[in-house]
């Protein structure tokens, strides 16, 4: 719990950016069902000529999108489904891009707030500790934040 009380404490401005992101997971895992509901019609179609005429989701495309012949449906929705897969995966590269950025500047964030309560700390109490424990917390430590605990635990939805 204080574990959760303590990410709470730095990225309490930030929330808002939590819920942007718990969005971008939602969008892609949409997307996700989405691509995996049209492989399946696609992979029966080529399996069996059949179902060209009489599988309800292609008949539906072939009478509100495009009425082709078999051959060219077939390539057509080859080509669609090869584009859906490759815009699928770069939204999912543009999403991992902005947790990395999130990450590294909640890990600069951290550092200023260190850094500040550094210098604001009497000089007796600043003296009680050796200076490397402080550079130790705003150089390592806050960068351990950002890059061990901020990103694998945006980037948790993935695994």
């Amino acid at each position: 719990m204080k574990y959760l009380k303590d990410i709470n404490f730095v990225l309490n401005e930030k929330k808002l950016t939590l819920i942007f992101f718990l969005f971008l997971f939602i969008m892609v895992s949409i997307l996700d069902i989405i691509s995996i509901s049209f492989v399946g019609p696609y992979l029966g179609l080529l399996l069996d000529s059949e179902n060209f005429t009489q599988d309800k989701f292609i008949l539906f495309i072939r009478t509100n999108v495009l009425d082709l012949d078999y051959v060219n449906f077939t390539n057509y929705f080859g080509i669609f489904l090869v584009s859906f897969f490759i815009f699928k995966a770069i939204i999912a590269i543009i999403i991992k891009k902005i947790v990395i950025e999130f990450g590294h500047n909640q890990s600069h964030k951290l550092r200023l707030k260190l850094m500040r309560i550094y210098q604001l700390t009497p000089y007796l109490k600043y003296v009680e500790k050796n200076t490397s424990e402080y550079i130790h917390n705003v150089q390592i430590v806050a960068s351990k934040f950002g890059t061990h605990v901020i990103i694998p635990l945006l980037n948790y939805h993935k695994y």
